[in-house]
């Protein structure tokens, strides 16, 4: 029997969907792609666009979803909000899983942990998604990339919470070993998954004949 990774497995698909203002979370959510094909499956990003779409996503090519949700200001973009409400109905007949991206996830306070955790639930409310696997990871702060106006705000937060305050570069501030880790469990659900389908397969196979009548399933040496 061909074991899994062996030539001729169907690999198995996942899409990546994010909305990413400044970068970090499509960079996080390159991470967790590439992890999962060194895991031997494919993956593909996706990033909603300003209308809430995903023109060139198609569900039935994937097995497992992953949503990453940057948090701005407390909230998520209102067009990721929107493409969840809309496609839950799919989603949420797969493998799915839910990652969030926030300055405060830097800070292990337990204030910043329970801030978090009250995002993720919101979120989960808002759109009617309960994901299987969930996790938020700490972003990124460009200052170089900023306004005026935002790089003073930023910094006054990061000032309140301990973070960088040096306006003159960008701070990254995420755990890449946390990335992966979510990443590796991602992909152990998937190949789990996979491992009962197949078992479920053989069984109806084994125990079905050609015209439907139900036999019992032959004994085999050694079993």
């Amino acid at each position: 029997m061909r074991k899994d990774g062996e030539l001729g497995r169907d690999k198995r698909r996942v899409a990546i969907v994010i909305y990413s203002q400044y970068g970090q979370t499509l960079k996080i959510a390159n991470a967790i792609e590439k992890a999962i094909e060194s895991g031997g499956e494919l993956a593909e990003v996706f990033e909603v666009d300003r209308r809430g779409r995903v023109p060139l996503l198609r569900f039935p090519d994937y097995h497992g979803f992953i949503v990453g949700a940057p948090i701005y200001a407390g909230k998520v973009p209102a067009r990721l909000i929107r493409w969840l409400r809309e496609n839950m109905h799919v989603i949420g007949k797969y493998q799915n899983a839910l990652f969030t991206v926030s300055l405060s996830a830097a800070s292990k306070t337990e204030k910043s942990i329970r801030e978090n955790e009250r995002l993720l639930h919101q979120l989960e409310i808002d759109t009617g998604m309960k994901p299987e696997l969930t996790s938020t990871f700490a972003g990124a702060v460009n200052y170089r990339e900023y306004g005026f106006l935002l790089r003073w705000i930023m910094k006054r937060i990061c000032r309140s919470e301990g973070g960088p305050t040096d306006t003159s570069r960008d701070h990254e501030l995420t755990d890449w070993t946390e990335v992966n880790a979510f990443a590796q469990e991602f992909l152990q659900r998937l190949t789990q998954e996979n491992q009962l389908s197949a078992v479920a397969s053989e069984a109806t196979i084994l125990t079905f004949g050609d015209g439907g009548e139900t036999r019992p399933a032959p004994i085999r040496p050694g079993s």
